[in-house]
C-alpha cells in the first residue's frame, strides 16, 4: 500500500503509529481547583448581565477575567501578569461567551 500512510510495514501489513499527544493549553494546565472555573463562570454571569464596558479591580476577578479571555468568552483589555493595584477592562462579550452562557444555563 502507497500513499498516505504514517505507518511502518510489518510481516503481517501495515503498522500504524500512534499521533503524539498535544500539548496541553498552558491556561488549563495552570488551573488549580475547579472551584475556580466555577467561579470564572459566575464572573462570566455578572458580565452578561452588566452593561459594557465594566471595570474589574479585584486581583481575583482580574485571574477570572483572564481566564474567560483565554478561553474565548469575553474581549478585555488586561493589566500584565503581576501588576499592584491594576484594574482591568471588559470590552465585550463574545458570541462564544453568549453560546457558553446558554450552554451553562446562564442565558
Amino acid at each position: 500500500m502507497r500513499g498516505f500512510s504514517t505507518g511502518r510495514r510489518s510481516g503481517k501489513g501495515l503498522i500504524r503509529q500512534r499521533p503524539a499527544s498535544p500539548m496541553p493549553c498552558p491556561t488549563i494546565a495552570a488551573r488549580k481547583k475547579p472551584v475556580e472555573d466555577w467561579m470564572a463562570y459566575e464572573l462570566l454571569r455578572k458580565i452578561a448581565g452588566a452593561s459594557l464596558p465594566m471595570t474589574l479591580s479585584s486581583q481575583a476577578d482580574i485571574e477570572r477575567l483572564r481566564i474567560l479571555r483565554d478561553a474565548g468568552y469575553v474581549k478585555a483589555d488586561l493589566p500584565p501578569e503581576g501588576a499592584p493595584s491594576a484594574s482591568a477592562v471588559v470590552i465585550a462579550l463574545t458570541p462564544l461567551g453568549r453560546t457558553a452562557m446558554r450552554y451553562f444555563g446562564g442565558g
